[in-house]
């Protein structure tokens, strides 16, 4: 399973609010292949079979269609501040020894 850290999910719903995005709407995370970045986030709303990552609060954060799952197992979504800038990062879980 996909993990969204704390830092991410802070950023989640701090791009949420400043969208003033209504409560059935959340960030999807969508393929653009023909993209420099092959992984963007979009505001929509929650689909019939997504999974669906929620706040702390309960509220919709992250939307997933399901063919992206097998793809993102043992993956972390983080949110970092780099000397490249700002961003969410994708990244592979360790294992755990």
């Amino acid at each position: 399973m996909v993990i969204v850290t704390r830092r991410a999910k802070a950023k989640l719903e701090e791009t949420l609010r400043s969208k003033r995005a209504s409560p059935r709407q959340g960030i999807r995370l969508v393929l653009a292949p023909l993209s420099e970045r092959p992984l963007n986030f979009i505001l929509d709303q929650e689909e019939p079979g997504d999974f669906v990552i929620k706040s702390d609060r309960g509220s919709n954060l992250l939307f997933l269609r399901p063919y992206l799952i097998p793809a993102l197992e043992d993956m972390v979504i983080d949110y970092r501040e780099t000397l490249l800038g700002p961003g969410f990062t994708l990244s592979r879980r360790r294992p755990v020894n």
